[in-house]
C-alpha cells in the first residue's frame, strides 16, 4: 500500500506513526503549504481510501484529529 501513496501522503502517514494523531495545522507544517485546504484534502483523501479515521465530536471541532484507521480483526482473511 505505501507505493501507492504520494510523497504528501507518505509524511502525513509517517507523522501519524510517529505522534500518534495529526491535525489539520501539524497537515499544513508538515506539507509546507499555507493552504489549510489543500491539507485537508490530503488528510480526507487518506480518510477515503481507509487509511486514517476522523477522530472528532461534530462537524467543526477544535479538537477533531486523524489517527490511523483500525483493521477489523477479520481483515485479510
Amino acid at each position: 500500500m505505501a507505493f501507492t501513496l504520494s510523497p504528501d501522503e507518505r509524511k502525513i502517514v509517517n507523522y501519524v506513526i510517529e505522534h500518534g494523531r495529526i491535525n489539520a495545522s501539524d497537515a499544513l507544517r508538515i506539507l509546507s503549504t499555507t493552504y489549510w485546504h489543500t491539507a485537508k484534502a490530503r488528510l480526507q483523501g487518506l480518510v477515503k481510501r481507509g487509511i486514517l479515521d476522523w477522530v472528532s465530536t461534530k462537524q467543526r471541532d477544535p479538537k477533531a484529529h486523524y489517527v490511523l484507521a483500525r483493521r477489523s480483526e477479520n481483515a485479510g482473511q
